[in-house]
């Protein structure tokens, strides 16, 4: 009679557990299933971290269809440039006296802001750095800039293991990852990959435009399970293999990377529109950095996006920087 009494308790508590697992997602009940799990984690410094528009597009919207998020960021804390545009932002949403990560917590389970300092003069492969000089940028020193990405791929890296860390804090692991630079600038909510069409699923999401004959940099969403291949594929990329011969930005390293570790990856506008900001938001210049113009024109169009309603404004350099040719296929 105890034995029946116990089994019965336990099958009351799992018809419980299956009630409470019921949640709503994107207003439809789904059921027995548990909301996805996603990781964020924010790259570069401090004096350039933008929070607003990755609270609002990002973790708000995906915290109101009951997923849960955590949100990371490794950031160098020294107010001099450590990155190639060297363009500082005011810290538009916090001070430097507070954790930067404040604004996002009542929409996430845990927060982990890592203060990284950058080193001074990291090695560089000279292969690398002659490959820069292929790239039309007189006025930046290819070794300084091939210093500067080093930097850039050193705290992708640490993403990994912060991701790890809050994963045996929380127990489970992530469902999708969210990595974006400091100043990435989220336009609108996308949706996750696990929202896509079955036979359409990547392991990476990126940004078509702005891709400079390679992959957009400036941000990917990504499958757990791609995501270590992601986080430490940019060091192997530089230091362990030869990359690609048409390697002469991040962007065609970033390519050359995701086909060196077997990534399928899915370029695309609308869906993923993130890209980032110039100027000082304090001094009312900062603007959004967009340079492929038929692209985002298009990218727009499809959105019924009207940039001048957004809070910040087309960079006038961009908008009226006509000499780049147009580039609207894809790498893939």
């Amino acid at each position: 009679k105890m034995q029946r009494g116990r089994q019965g308790s336990v099958l009351a508590l799992l018809l419980l557990g299956a009630q409470v697992g019921a949640v709503w997602v994107n207003g439809t009940q789904k059921g027995v299933v548990k909301p996805l799990r996603l990781f964020m984690c924010i790259t570069g410094q401090a004096e350039r971290l933008e929070t607003t528009s990755k609270l609002e597009n990002f973790v708000k919207a995906q915290h109101a269809k009951g997923h849960i998020v955590d949100v990371a960021a490794v950031l160098d804390p020294r107010s001099d440039p450590r990155y190639v545009n060297h363009i500082q932002l005011e810290i538009d949403d916090f001070s430097k006296a507070e954790d930067p990560l404040e604004i996002f917590k009542p929409y996430t389970r845990y927060t982990s802001h890592v203060v990284y300092t950058q080193p001074e003069n990291p090695e560089v492969p000279t292969r690398y750095r002659d490959g820069l000089m292929k790239d039309s940028k007189p006025n930046l020193d290819p070794n300084e800039r091939a210093q500067n990405h080093v930097r850039q791929f050193a705290s992708i890296e640490r993403c990994d293991d912060v991701m790890m860390d809050l994963e045996w804090k929380a127990g489970e692991k992530y469902d999708e990852v969210l990595r974006i630079r400091d100043d990435g600038y989220i336009l609108a909510p996308f949706p996750l990959i696990n929202e896509m069409e079955e036979e359409d699923k990547p392991d990476i999401v990126t940004q078509k435009c702005d891709n400079w004959f390679g992959v957009n940099d400036k941000a990917a969403l990504m499958t757990r399970a791609s995501a270590r291949s992601y986080f430490q594929g940019f060091f192997k990329e530089v230091f362990l293999r030869t990359p690609d011969k048409d390697t002469h930005n991040p962007e065609t390293l970033t390519l050359s990377m995701f086909k060196h570790e077997g990534l399928k990856f899915k370029e695309v506008c609308e869906e993923f529109p993130v890209t980032c900001l110039r100027g000082r938001i304090k001094d009312g210049n900062a603007c959004l950095h967009m340079r492929m113009l038929d692209c985002w024109n298009q990218t727009f169009e499809n959105m019924g996006f009207n940039v001048t309603n957004t809070a910040l404004p087309w960079c006038d350099s961009d908008v009226h920087f006509w000499d780049y040719p147009p580039q609207l296929k894809s790498v893939q």
